[in-house]
């Protein structure tokens, strides 16, 4: 979906319309995929938190809905929330590792979640006051909240690169042994 998205962006850039319902649709699967996966990870939990937060999620959502229109305007809060979330289950993961619980191969995981710890609370900050500070027009703000993004982008690129590269490095250990 986000490729798609960058695709009408690069082929029509004054379509905005159709990208903002792309990049809201990315925020609803990225949402309910990177849950699943801290669902798994954190098995310890209680499924009634990640049932209490999909239902946090769902309510700023429809609010979302209401106050923006869905075809024209980013989810910003939705998005915000997400990166809260996400940066929560980060940091509850990192509390759970550190005492030991998580083990043999979910401990292969603590470079995926530092990418996307940085990742969601660089992104917090932009997504939560984009529209305040977007809306007052500064001259340059815009460009420095698209800056952040872009460079949170990086870092989960190059976080997730070094992820990729322990666990195939573990793998490799364990095929020769």
């Amino acid at each position: 979906i986000l490729f798609i998205s960058l695709l009408i962006v690069s082929l029509n850039y004054w379509e905005i319309t159709l990208n903002a319902f792309c990049q809201n649709i990315y925020t609803i699967l990225y949402f309910f995929v990177m849950s699943k996966i801290y669902r798994v990870l954190l098995v310890q939990l209680n499924n009634k938190v990640f049932e209490i937060v999909n239902i946090i999620f769902l309510m700023v959502f429809l609010i979302n809905c209401y106050w923006f229109d869905f075809r024209y305007e980013f989810f910003n809060y939705a998005t915000s929330m997400v990166n809260l979330i996400f940066s929560i289950y980060g940091i509850i993961f990192f509390s759970v590792s550190e005492r030991g619980i998580n083990s043999g191969r979910f401990s292969n995981y603590f470079w995926l979640n530092i990418a996307l710890v940085t990742y969601n609370m660089c992104l917090f900050p932009a997504m939560l006051f984009d529209h305040f500070i977007i809306g007052k027009s500064w001259s340059f703000i815009p460009e420095l909240l698209w800056s952040i993004v872009l460079i949170a982008s990086i870092l989960l690129n190059i976080v997730l690169s070094i992820s990729f590269l322990q666990v195939k490095n573990v793998r490799e250990e364990v095929a020769k042994k």
